[in-house]
């Protein structure tokens, strides 16, 4: 009978170093891959890579980025 502990897998890093950067939409750690397959995410790897939101990502809470040419003064282009 072993007397060993099992093993708690490490955690996920949380840092750009590890290829895992904070995605604010899913408001979780995604890889740099399934960042570059976002509609939100209009950047290269390598900005995306940096984990500085401005230079990649297009996401902003309650409004959504995406314009099908809607009058901007009407209440579907407000509501986002």
């Amino acid at each position: 009978m072993s007397t060993e502990q099992p093993q708690n897998p490490p955690a996920a890093c949380e840092h750009p170093e590890c290829g895992q950067i904070h995605c604010q939409r899913l408001d979780r750690n995604r890889s740099v891959e399934k960042h570059a397959e976002c509609p939100y995410c209009l950047g290269t790897k390598e900005e995306i890579q940096t984990g500085d939101h401005k230079k990649f990502c297009d996401f902003h809470e309650g409004k959504d980025p995406i314009h099908f040419g809607f009058p901007e003064d009407t209440s579907r282009h407000e509501r986002g």
